[in-house]
């Protein structure tokens, strides 16, 4: 994104708000972290996909949650 837009969102917005649409802007054309997780689990053998996890939609929802759930602890918690 160019450097004029982010320059009108913080002339319109107050700076964290400005910063995390700018960010949402940035980053919106990138796969999903739970696209991410399929585009994986699709290079594993379907016979070992199905043998350890025949859920792959739940196994991805589960990953994708605990994830979500991490970041916000890490925020959260520091670990120095």
């Amino acid at each position: 994104m160019c450097k004029a837009a982010r320059e009108a969102l913080e002339k319109y917005l107050d700076a964290s708000t400005a910063k995390r649409l700018y960010e949402l802007a940035r980053s919106s054309n990138r796969k999903s972290f739970g696209d991410m997780v399929r585009e994986v689990v699709s290079k594993i053998p379907p016979s070992a996909v199905q043998a350890l996890c025949p859920d792959v939609d739940g196994f991805v929802t589960t990953v994708v949650k605990v994830r979500n759930v991490l970041n916000i602890w890490r925020e959260e918690v520091s670990f120095d």
